[in-house]
């Protein structure tokens, strides 16, 4: 079998990564989970045929002789969340990076045909991805790392899906791959449509500098951007927030009060907070009773907490300029969780005219996209325009 890929775009998150190809808006979304298992216990972890279409939930690869639970089948494993800790995780250099790269190459070949076939060849034309800020800084300059990534996606691959009843060999080859800077990409998605005609949403980033707050759950990295989201006009236009880490309050919180209902991780604890933050209510359910334990007071203070955290390092870590006044735009996976804290923070501590006029928080789908929207329009450009 044989699969051409003419863009794959791949955010690379902390928690989740999201692979949109082809320009498909059903973007594939994995957890960021690996687990290594032994070569004794991967071939008797299943214990019938998986249908392709549960792949998703039963993902087994073999990489460099190593078979690996990826996605929601590592979830349950203690340990899965191993690169979310006190030390930052480098993209840049985790062999996460391709594990995940892999995942969703698998599951894209499961969904072109529900037959079983033992190889598929896939043709990547052109890739894409993004480093944090925080890697970019590291170097001398920003290139060296970008360049250093994108070379680790060119080229020919082989992994294997080891899964019962999905079992067959993938062979890889990349012609294209670039990488960008997260949340410097996001300013596209919010300048230009996907047929790259000019976006509505431009306007309002017209008459203010424009800090752009990508919220993440390892970092936040922050991009100024001239008027009209022009580039930025050199190195100190770029920052990161490292010191308050989304997941860090997470595992807090998971720790010190949520333990006791029975969340297995901190993962449980988030996946719960994404489910239910639209409704603003937080009930955990007693699996053995059906007793439900309303625990909103305890989420929403951390949340709370949370943000009175970083609001105030996100104000000070660029000085204002004379005259100007910045536009704070906030996007990412963190964005729409904290998105009425944020507002409950600026009136609270300025009024509801500034947070109206100075603040932009992005809807919640594309929130959590932004990022890779830019990433499509970039590779559109690329292929369709600059041929």
């Amino acid at each position: 079998m044989s699969v051409h890929i003419k863009r794959m775009n791949m955010d690379l998150g902390n928690s989740m990564t999201f692979a949109m190809i082809n320009g498909n808006a059903n973007i594939i979304e994995i957890p960021t989970a690996v687990v290594e298992l032994s070569e004794t216990k991967a071939k008797g972890y299943f214990t019938d045929d998986i249908p392709k279409s549960k792949l998703k939930n039963s993902l087994m690869l073999k990489v460099d002789g190593k078979y690996l639970l990826v996605g929601e089948a590592a979830e349950k494993f203690l340990g899965n969340d191993s690169h979310i800790g006190v030390e930052l995780h480098e993209k840049s250099t985790s062999k996460l990076s391709e594990i995940m790269f892999f995942a969703a190459l698998a599951l894209h070949d499961a969904e072109q045909s529900m037959e079983h076939e033992e190889k598929t060849d896939i043709q990547i034309d052109y890739f894409s991805t993004m480093l944090p800020i925080f890697e970019l800084l590291e170097a001398d300059k920003f290139s060296d790392k970008t360049n250093a990534m994108a070379d680790r996606f060119k080229g020919d691959f082989t992994f294997e899906v080891a899964t019962n009843g999905c079992r067959k060999t993938i062979e890889v080859k990349t012609e294209v791959s670039k990488c960008y800077t997260e949340g410097l990409v996001a300013k596209f998605a919010l300048k230009y449509n996907f047929d790259l005609t000019e976006s509505e949403t431009a306007e309002k980033f017209d008459r203010n500098l424009t800090i752009n707050n990508d919220l993440g759950g390892g970092t936040i990295d922050q991009v100024r951007l001239p008027k009209r989201l022009e580039n930025p006009k050199s190195r100190n236009d770029f920052k990161t927030i490292t010191e308050a880490p989304f997941l860090g309050t997470i595992k807090d919180l998971y720790e010190q009060k949520l333990r006791k209902y029975n969340f297995k991780s901190a993962r449980d604890v988030e996946h719960f907070i994404v489910k239910n933050y639209e409704s603003g209510k937080y009930i955990v359910v007693d699996g053995k009773t059906g007793l439900e334990t309303d625990v909103t007071a305890v989420v929403e203070n951390a949340l709370r907490e949370y943000t009175n955290t970083i609001m105030p390092i996100i104000f000070s870590s660029f000085s204002s300029e004379q005259g100007e006044v910045y536009k704070y735009n906030y996007f990412g996976g963190v964005a729409p969780i904290i998105r009425k804290f944020i507002e409950e923070y600026v009136t609270a501590n300025y009024s509801e005219e500034v947070f109206k006029k100075y603040h932009h928080i992005e809807p919640d789908r594309t929130a959590r996209f932004l990022n890779l929207y830019g990433l499509e329009i970039i590779s559109r450009q690329n292929t369709l325009v600059n041929k």
